[in-house]
């Protein structure tokens, strides 16, 4: 799947563009089982998981791919790979995967911010949309109830003052057990006075691809269904940092980063339909 001149020129004006439909029921049951099971001590790499500050339920799950033959799949198919090598180029490789779970009642919330605010501090040289990007692929479905992910249209054009133009920033390490570089109260005024903010309510199936320096956020989940969301980030082989470890002393997980900076091969498009019918998942 390609996408078309309108798409990346509104990809590269909003800093983001939603695909619906991009994985069948088949599919999408496929990644709510392994997601299930990532959150759980059935993984090869339990310690990957970070958990929440109040209820200690699972928050993230890091490196899901070392885990899972579908979720090592998903981000190389190429309805995913296409579009991203469209704007990034081919040489490109998996800077970070991570799947938040934010559980029915449980899922705390994620404070406004600029994904690249950490990654410029992790080594990343450059944030543009031709440089690094984000897929989401949504688990299950999301609704204003269970905290949707929110986002700045064109925040990402907004120059602010910090190492390569991320807009100001204080640092939370208390809100949640996650610290964030969340968007200063002053910047999102800002950005609050100028630009829309789009909520993605949508379907399980649906995809989202947006750049490093886009400003989004999401609430808690207070609704009885969970909102997980799959993340893949993809950076140009010529933007990787010098060192591979993040120089940020709070982040001790040591699955936070990719450590496999290199190419990798596309999966087969049906991979997960393999996978799938395998298990019995298909119709």
């Amino acid at each position: 799947m390609k996408l078309s001149q309108t798409q990346l020129d509104q990809y590269k004006a909003d800093g983001f563009i939603r695909i619906d439909g991009l994985f069948s029921p088949a599919e999408v049951a496929l990644l709510r089982q392994e997601c299930a099971r990532m959150g759980t001590d059935n993984r090869n790499h339990a310690d990957a998981n970070v958990m929440e500050k109040g209820s200690g339920k699972v928050r993230i799950s890091y490196a899901v791919e070392q885990d899972s033959d579908a979720l090592d799949a998903a981000y190389r198919l190429p309805r995913i790979m296409e579009p991203i090598c469209q704007l990034l180029g081919d040489d490109i490789y998996l800077w970070q995967s991570r799947l938040i779970h934010k559980l029915a009642r449980y899922g705390e919330l994620w404070q406004w911010h600029q994904d690249y605010t950490s990654w410029a501090l992790d080594g990343a040289k450059r944030s543009t949309v031709n440089d690094m990007m984000s897929v989401l692929i949504q688990v299950d479905d999301s609704s204003a109830e269970n905290g949707p992910l929110k986002m700045v249209r064109g925040s990402h054009m907004v120059s602010g003052p910090k190492q390569s133009g991320v807009l100001d920033w204080d640092y939370d390490d208390y809100t949640t057990s996650y610290p964030v570089h969340t968007v200063s109260d002053a910047e999102q005024e800002r950005l609050f006075a100028d630009h829309d903010v789009v909520e993605f309510d949508a379907p399980a199936g649906t995809v989202l691809f947006f750049g490093a320096m886009t400003v989004h956020c999401s609430g808690p989940n207070t609704s009885g269904n969970d909102r997980r969301n799959l993340y893949y980030v993809y950076n140009r082989l010529d933007n990787q940092p010098d060192d591979r470890l993040s120089k940020r002393e709070a982040i001790t997980n040591s699955y936070y980063l990719n450590t496999s900076w290199e190419r990798f091969d596309a999966a087969p498009d049906d991979a997960l339909m393999r996978i799938a019918e395998a298990q019995g998942i298909a119709a």
